[in-house]
């Protein structure tokens, strides 16, 4: 069975091809643009602010989760001390709940890791439980 599709008309080919490029076009001058702001701001940091000051110099950030294991072990060394027992895992994510305090398990088990290099938390292991509490002094 034969194809029944129509020649292709150059003219209005033509002039498609021609608009997809001055579209293209259009695009890489807004690219342009985006990035020439985007480094214009980045050179502009640790000079003179709207308001004349300067701004603040660029600091080198605090990772994300390594703040976030710190606040975490903040909230857990007080409910580890409340309890007074050492407590597996699940235990020590219901104490948090019970607090309004809402941490996903592994940055628990993050701090608790960080606490007991800290010397601040005990790991006690009973018949493959792993029970944490307050380190004694």
């Amino acid at each position: 069975m034969m194809s029944t599709a129509s020649p292709i008309d150059s003219a209005g080919f033509s002039k498609a091809v021609a608009d997809l490029h001055r579209e293209i076009a259009v695009l890489r001058d807004e690219v342009a643009r985006l990035r020439s702001r985007q480094v214009e701001g980045l050179s502009n940091r640790g000079s003179a602010g709207p308001n004349g000051h300067a701004s603040e110099p660029p600091h080198q950030a605090v990772p994300v989760g390594a703040e976030l294991v710190d606040r975490c072990a903040s909230d857990l060394l007080p409910v580890l001390k409340e309890v007074g027992q050492p407590l597996i895992l699940p235990e020590i994510l219901d104490e948090l709940v019970h607090r309004k305090l809402s941490w996903r398990e592994n940055i628990v088990k993050h701090a608790l890791d960080d606490l007991l290099d800290r010397q601040q938390v005990q790991l006690h292991v009973d018949r493959h439980l792993h029970r944490y509490c307050v380190a004694r002094p």
